[in-house]
């Protein structure tokens, strides 16, 4: 199994575990729907939410989703 994190689900309209296969591919723990963006990497930033550095996945659409609390925001 890949690496389990937080992330914004369009399917579920919500917060929920996803995980990160090892071709890339990145799935919801809740209804198994694909993000509709492909990650392109990560990075470190600041989480307000969380209120501390956190490590974030950012989409292909250019948004950062924490992976502790699934706090999604424009990142480019």
């Amino acid at each position: 199994m890949g690496s389990v994190f937080n992330a914004w689900c369009d399917s579920c309209g919500k917060n929920t575990p996803h995980t990160q296969h090892a071709s890339g591919l990145v799935t919801c723990n809740v209804c198994g729907a694909s993000t509709s963006a492909t990650p392109t990497g990560w990075i470190t930033a600041y989480c307000p939410q969380c209120g501390k550095r956190i490590r974030h996945i950012v989409s292909e659409l250019g948004y950062a989703t924490c992976t502790v609390c699934g706090n999604r925001w424009k990142y480019r």
